[in-house]
């Protein structure tokens, strides 16, 4: 079986789920499950994911969990941010 180039994790809940989505992507890496992890999370998390190796960072807000303002610009910038996910064809998707 060979290895996964690229894995996306999406994380579009609240903090309690991305503190264990970033533990989860850290033994997934240490692991070898792929070479590269996108992860897609809201701005407020992303320090999380931050200091993880071979990590790439996308953010948006999302329409669900707490927020309470989900907008225009912030369904622009979600679109967006799909967008960019989709364009790195990732190998796996989790969430």
């Amino acid at each position: 079986m060979s290895m996964i180039e690229l894995a996306c994790v999406v994380v579009g809940r609240n903090l309690g789920d991305a503190v264990m989505h970033a533990a989860s992507v850290e033994r997934l890496a240490r692991r070898g499950f792929a070479r590269r992890f996108v992860v897609w999370t809201r701005p407020q998390t992303a320090f999380l994911f931050a200091g993880l190796p071979d990590v790439e960072l996308v953010t948006s807000q999302f329409p669900l969990g707490t927020v309470k303002q989900f907008g225009w610009r912030e369904a622009v910038t979600f679109m967006r941010a799909a967008r960019a996910i989709r364009a790195r064809a990732p190998d796996r998707s989790e969430e």
